[in-house]
């Protein structure tokens, strides 16, 4: 299977981190791509990381994906992990892209890019303080 990450794409990380939980019981080619570059044929829109499988299928959501690999490596997946998983689809990524769009495009800075950012960050941190333990899901 090959994985297509892309240098500066927040959702690659945690793409990056389930594929090396997944290391040694698959074979993984990474590439790196650029962000605009297609890499799933039948997409509009440029889409990264995106994982083609060995049957030629795509997974290119950074949660189906992270799955996936949690799956391979036998990792049994609780309900924590897979509430983790949606809200940093649905609550990080859009944060992040939109701290990005206000910086880089409409040169903004200060509290109007970082806003969004660091209350995403607070829910974490008070998480993380709640539940006394260095990890979100789990004890390692």
């Amino acid at each position: 299977m090959r994985l297509f990450v892309s240098d500066g794409v927040p959702g690659c990380l945690p793409v990056l981190a389930a594929a090396g939980r997944a290391r040694g019981r698959a074979e993984v080619l990474i590439s790196t791509v650029g962000p605009e570059d297609c890499v799933v044929p039948f997409l509009t829109r440029p889409k990264v990381p995106v994982l083609q499988l060995d049957s030629g299928n795509y997974l290119f959501s950074t949660s189906a994906i992270c799955r996936y690999f949690f799956l391979l490596s036998g990792w049994e997946q609780d309900d924590l992990t897979n509430q983790w998983l949606e809200w940093e689809a649905t609550e990080l990524q859009p944060a992040l892209s939109a701290a990005l769009y206000y910086l880089v495009v409409q040169g903004k800075k200060g509290e109007d890019v970082l806003g969004s950012v660091r209350r995403a960050l607070t829910h974490i941190d008070h998480s993380l303080s709640r539940q006394n333990c260095p990890f979100l899901a789990g004890r390692s």
